[in-house]
């Protein structure tokens, strides 16, 4: 906790990530305050004072000025002119800030720069005003910590840069104003008294004007606190307005994922055939039912030849087509024991009150989603299978003793152009135990079909299952499929991350779906761990007994636990004030389970995680 805290209070901790996301950066450049000429009078060069003309490094166009800029005044009051290295021309008297007359200028006058034009002065501490050359580049004049005439705060820092392309930026850190005047001018006269003001973060364009202001005269008109604005050259005498850079806004945003995702479905996906053929060709998997569920593994039964009396199981030969199929005897399933079942002909064995259905799909293409979907519960190796294309082998079945096979004998697939490209695979269904066995003597591996050639091979009970991802069968198994369906602790957070001068927000960290700590107990038990570092690809905790869960934190700086009798939990966290903006903290959820309860045995140190949460800080 102390890391935390002395991390997010000390700036120089994250003045690297401060200076990369924010729009103004006061570091870098030389003092200019040593060369400041009074031009009032008596007044110090704090409050009224100019540079003599200062060279830019290049010359800098502005279409409609015929002399070359080459250098620059730099005045206190925010505001710049432009010259050649006589200096300019038409300045404005003692005490003339920031307006219309003033940055249009007189005939004849010369170019001005505005990014924060008013009286203002230095602070008591910390004030100056810099320049930056970089020779054929840039010209970059920043105001350092100034303040309105005859107050000591706020601190208000901007800057300017002119680029040798024309274009100029005004950068502001985030600072409050009571008014202020902003704008470019070519000088001369240019415009008219009635020239309207523009809304600079709305995009403005100027046209053929080269004149673009905007008046701010109360503290609830000024946005460009935190922000970038660029003028570019529009190619017509004027300028285009952008935004390029604005504060960034306090957010929390979820990243990475939780473990674990468990489904009460088991599948293995292969997205084409020639995928299939490789995963599938020459095995066989086994589906033995328990009291309420299936143990899957793989088994080493061999494919049984159709006799003379094997059937058609269709009396057409069909493509896409179902039949229900009356049992000899009930089928032990998890579901209990079925007197019949749902053939299709696209390699799905299903039982339920009617037939089985696709959600949000076809029956034709094989996909995760209408599988894990489904109505009725059963065992499918589906594949898009046409036994009515000529040439094609039958769907024929065969009861010996208490075995019913189910086979696909060399049924063809589709194929463009079509060709012979058939798979024959089996379904041995044992009428005593309940055993399904799928022997994969066959399989097709042309993948030209326009209609797709997946496989899927799996069990689902009926209903919505989620979604726990396509296992391998060759590394996978033996897998006892879960009984219920689980998704990992959800992280979330609010409010929104804000830090002041004098105040920050306690941010409240929420466990959503906090599993039991031990079953049956009642009694939820976790963490909230906060660090200032992100792990975005996440370290695997296999090390520690936790494989699949991934820590998305870099350290464990700071640590809140929860306990309560609810699978909502939640913690909070008091941001300190005078955090720079930008800066965020990372967040992950430990939940405490018992070790080796989760399914199959897995996870003996006993912790699954959420999700990430990144908090970004906001400064105002």
């Amino acid at each position: 906790m102390q890391r935390l805290l002395h991390s997010l209070c000390a700036v120089a901790a994250f003045a690297a990530t401060a200076v990369a996301q924010a729009c103004f950066t006061s570091a870098g450049g030389t003092t200019v305050v040593p060369t400041l000429i009074q031009f009032t009078g008596a007044d110090p060069v704090a409050d009224e004072g100019r540079t003599a003309p200062t060279a830019l490094g290049f010359t800098f166009p502005m279409a409609g000025v015929a002399t070359p800029l080459t250098h620059c005044v730099i005045e206190t009051n925010g505001v710049m002119y432009l010259a050649g290295p006589s200096g300019p021309t038409g300045l404005p008297g003692n005490y003339v800030y920031g307006s219309l007359a003033s940055l249009r200028g007189a005939t004849g006058s010369s170019p001005r720069i505005a990014p924060f034009w008013r009286d203002i002065q230095n602070m008591p501490t910390g004030w100056d005003i810099t320049t930056e050359s970089v020779p054929g580049v840039s010209f970059k004049t920043r105001w350092l910590n100034t303040t309105n005439y005859g107050a000591t705060s706020p601190a208000r820092s901007f800057s300017a840069t002119l680029f040798a392309n024309g274009d100029i930026e005004f950068s502001y850190d985030v600072f409050t104003v009571t008014s202020a005047f902003v704008g470019v001018s070519i000088g001369g006269g240019v415009g008219a008294t009635t020239t309207p003001v523009s809304n600079l973060v709305a995009a403005p364009n100027s046209g053929a004007l080269g004149l673009v202001y905007e008046s701010f005269t109360t503290a609830a008109s000024w946005d460009l606190a935190g922000k970038t604005i660029r003028f570019a050259p529009n190619g017509s005498g004027g300028y285009a307005v952008t935004v390029p850079c604005g504060p960034i806004p306090a957010s929390h945003t979820a990243y990475g994922a939780g473990c674990y995702t468990i489904s009460d479905s088991f599948y293995s996906f292969a997205g084409d055939a020639v995928l299939a053929n490789a995963a599938l060709q020459g095995r066989a998997v086994s589906f033995q039912p328990t009291p309420t569920t299936y143990l899957v593994t793989s088994a080493s039964a061999a494919f049984v030849a159709p006799s003379a009396a094997a059937a058609n199981l269709f009396g057409t030969a069909t493509d896409d087509g179902e039949i229900l199929v009356t049992l000899p005897n009930p089928l032990p399933t998890p579901q209990g024991p079925q007197a019949s079942i749902f053939v299709h002909s696209n390699g799905v064995l299903s039982w339920g009150t009617a037939a089985q259905t696709f959600p949000g799909g076809n029956n034709y293409t094989p996909n995760p989603a209408p599988f894990l979907a489904a109505a009725n519960a059963g065992v499918w190796f589906w594949h898009d299978f046409n036994e009515a294309e000529p040439g094609s082998g039958r769907i024929v079945y065969e009861l010996v003793g208490n075995l019913l096979y189910l086979t696909w004998n060399g049924v063809e697939s589709y194929a463009s152009p079509e060709v012979a490209n058939p798979s024959s695979v089996q379904a041995q269904i044992d009428l005593t135990s309940g055993q399904i066995t799928l022997v994969f003597q066959a399989v097709d591996g042309n993948a030209s079909s326009s209609f797709g050639s997946a496989t899927l091979v799996g069990y689902s009970p009926a209903g919505a299952s989620t979604d726990g991802g396509s296992q391998n069968i060759a590394t996978s198994l033996p897998i006892l499929v879960p009984l219920a369906n689980v998704v990992p602790v959800a992280l979330s957070a609010s409010p929104a991350p804000v830090s002041t001068a004098t105040s920050g927000t306690i941010v409240t960290y929420t466990h959503a779906g906090v599993p039991e700590a031990v079953p049956g107990s009642g009694v939820y038990l976790g963490l909230t761990v906060l660090s200032v570092g992100q792990d975005l690809a996440g370290t695997d905790l296999g090390f520690l007994g936790a494989p699949g869960c991934r820590l998305h934190v870099a350290s464990l700086d700071a640590t809140f636990s929860y306990v309560g009798i609810g699978s909502t939990q939640t913690t909070t966290f008091a941001i300190p004030a005078g955090v720079p903006a930008g800066v965020s903290v990372y967040a992950q959820g430990v939940a405490l389970i018992a070790p080796y309860s989760q399914p199959n045995g897995q996870n003996q140190l006993g912790v699954t995680l959420s999700n990430a949460v990144k908090s970004t800080i906001q400064a105002q």
